[in-house]
């Protein structure tokens, strides 16, 4: 048996814009004899009929699609609640063997990341998943002997290696249904190697260095990373600096995360000062060009100064959401400049801004950023 995916569509947020067969993110004010009041990221309502409403937490943005319209009355259907009625689902996850709750899990995160939910995929996410969590239960020496049978790497008993399972064990507490996924939509083999590569893809692989060390005359250039990888070898890397040469063994994996991602590297000088920054989107399999009044930006900004500033952007025709991660210290300035930030985005012609600042508390990976660009809208609290 097989769940059917919705094929992805770019969502509008505005009334004028919503049309049959397109997709929307919304979330429910309240519930009243079928009918599900609804709010607009950017503020506006309307009224709907909503399939498995009562399977819907209220004021909570999820994605929509839109099924119909009648008398400006629109029926959608949730993206991502599952394509099947609860006894088709239960039925396939009893005929599996595996238990509720994290088949549930398992079939949505597929259905999320346009994966067929069959039985193959939910087998094979299923015991990968256990021996994910199996790891995390087992003492050192038995993490050690069983790594062994799974990565390249040379991790041996001598005391400086040994220590590094510990940095392994962490990696390895970050393995959710989501990176494996992940693996699976970019066309990369499940392994433990290239769980540790996603994970570690935006902190280790970091062109701006490679801009710094390069002629002034190149340094204010943007690079195109895809462009970049495509065409890095042993012999172009050999004098390079040490990380392209890294880049090489990994270009298999980057390539293929390159098909589904835009990725840009470029630095800005100021005097002595240099921001580092790094911009990721992810492609849209329907447009080939970049949609300016409906898209989503992540944005690394690294300097001296202020350390690693993480953005999130969307861009909803001309209404802005972003939210600033940064590091502790520096966020009442941050803050502080709400304000004057706003002004400068409305001469821009964004009208209606809507910024968080909140603190770094996490690295961020690859899959984090898929997880924004899928169906996570960034639901954010201070709006001026």
């Amino acid at each position: 048996m097989k769940i059917i995916n919705i094929n992805s569509l770019n969502y509008k947020t505005s009334i004028e814009k919503i049309q049959i067969g397109k997709t929307l993110y919304a979330k429910i004010l309240t519930k009243d004899n079928g009918i599900g009041y609804l709010q607009l990221p950017n503020g506006q309502t309307l009224q709907a009929i909503i399939r498995n409403m009562s399977n819907i937490e209220s004021n909570k943005f999820i994605k929509f699609y839109i099924e119909n319209i009648e008398d400006n009355v629109l029926l959608l259907r949730p993206y991502n609640v599952i394509e099947s009625n609860k006894n088709d689902y239960l039925d396939i996850l009893n005929k599996l063997n595996i238990p509720k709750e994290i088949g549930k899990e398992i079939i949505e995160t597929l259905v999320k990341f346009n994966i067929p939910a069959n039985d193959f995929y939910i087998s094979l996410i299923y015991q990968y998943i256990n021996f994910f969590k199996s790891l995390k239960k087992l003492d050192n020496d038995k993490i050690l002997s069983l790594i062994k049978k799974f990565t390249t790497e040379n991790i041996t008993h001598a005391e400086e290696t040994y220590k590094n399972i510990s940095n392994v064990l962490d990696k390895l507490r970050e393995v959710n249904i989501n990176h494996l996924c992940f693996l699976i939509e970019n066309d990369l083999d499940i392994s433990i190697d290239n769980v540790f590569n996603i994970l570690a893809f935006i902190d280790d692989i970091d062109l701006n260095e490679v801009i710094n060390s390069s002629e002034e005359k190149s340094k204010n250039k943007t690079v195109d990373f895809s462009s970049f990888i495509s065409k890095i070898n042993l012999e172009s890397s050999s004098n390079c600096l040490e990380q392209l040469k890294s880049l090489v063994a990994l270009k298999e994996l980057l390539e293929k995360i390159c098909l589904n991602y835009d990725i840009y590297y470029f630095n800005f000088y100021d005097n002595d000062n240099v921001l580092k920054n790094l911009l990721i989107q992810k492609k849209d399999k329907f447009k080939n060009n970049i949609d300016n009044n409906d898209s989503k930006f992540y944005l690394r900004i690294s300097s001296e100064k202020f350390g690693d500033i993480n953005i999130f952007i969307i861009n909803n025709l001309q209404n802005l959401s972003i939210k600033f991660f940064v590091n502790k210290e520096y966020k009442d300035i941050f803050i502080n400049n709400i304000d004057d930030l706003v002004n400068k985005l409305k001469i821009k012609g964004h009208k209606n801004t809507i910024i968080k600042i909140t603190e770094n508390n996490k690295r961020i990976s690859i899959v984090d950023l898929n997880n924004f660009f899928i169906d996570n809208i960034v639901e954010l609290d201070v709006k001026v």
